[in-house]
């Protein structure tokens, strides 16, 4: 039996996930407000591939914008740098969150497949609750589970000693933590830091099994972990898996949500889910 920390995990996967260098600098032109649209323009010229992509998604149902979106600057114009940057990672990301997880029994294109789910309900929660200062969404959404793909391989021949806790009432993490030493949310967390994405980013995926751990209520951490539960529910996932995840009652209270909301939530995320995966899957 392996035990690792999350260091050790990052440091001595075979195939370590990271952050295409495009949607890096995205981001910081998300944060920076001198950006203008020409400024994306330049970063993605060289990357017609994901270009293709985001227009693809900018003129889907999905975002509802009014006309036809013809570039990259016009995206900017009618997106927003805040959406243009979570479309952009979002299909960065598509090759990466699409491979064959085997530590988990998740085959091509199923993490993909549950990281978009959880994404769109964890937005639809956030705009059913009227919550607007929860900023990063989408994109924590989209990369809470990464530290899956760090513990992939070490957790491949330990499989059944995971499963078996999960089968006799741990949580997923609590398995990890006992077979090899750590937790894919703190493992991913490690690995964001890495990348340098905000703390409030890092603390969710951190916590997005456990919110009422984390030492500190962040209705971040509490979106994102309700809508990875209600997404298991709605059937993104695999099956033994689903059996470790159970929503926070107390993460519930702090955010004001009811089965009406939760109802909700699931009737909209069915259907786009399923949109913007075969976008992203057939690019």
């Amino acid at each position: 039996m392996i035990r690792l920390t999350a260091a050790d995990a990052v440091e001595k996967a075979a195939s370590l996930p990271s952050l295409p260098g495009s949607a890096t600098r995205i981001l910081a032109l998300r944060d920076d407000p001198n950006a203008r649209a020409t400024d994306a323009e330049q970063v993605l010229r060289f990357d017609p591939h994901l270009v293709a992509m985001v227009l693809r998604v900018a003129n889907s149902a999905y975002l509802g914008l009014p006309g036809k979106v013809s570039s990259i600057r016009h995206a900017v114009t009618l997106l927003g740098w805040r959406k243009l940057s979570e479309v952009v990672v979002a299909a960065s990301l598509r090759d990466v969150l699409a491979r064959t997880v085997p530590g988990y029994e998740l085959q091509p294109g199923e993490l993909l497949h549950h990281s978009i789910a959880v994404s769109i309900a964890a937005e639809e929660l956030a705009r059913e609750l009227g919550l607007r200062d929860v900023a990063e969404t989408f994109t924590t959404a989209l990369l809470h589970d990464i530290g899956k793909m760090v513990l992939a391989d070490f957790l491949a021949a330990e499989l059944p000693g995971v499963q078996a806790r999960v089968a006799a009432g741990a949580t997923l993490e609590q398995a990890e933590e006992a077979v090899i030493g750590v937790g894919h949310g703190e493992v991913g967390a490690y690995l964001l830091r890495q990348w340098s994405l905000p703390a409030h980013v890092v603390m969710a995926v951190r916590w997005h099994h456990d919110p009422d751990s984390s030492g500190q209520a962040s209705p971040l951490t509490d979106v994102i972990h309700l809508a990875d539960v209600l997404c298991f529910m709605l059937g993104f996932g695999v099956a033994w898996e689903g059996l470790a995840h159970l929503p926070s009652p107390a993460a519930s209270a702090r955010l004001g949500v009811t089965h009406d909301v939760l109802d909700t939530v699931a009737s909209r995320t069915v259907d786009t889910a399923e949109e913007l995966f075969a976008m992203l899957k057939g690019g």
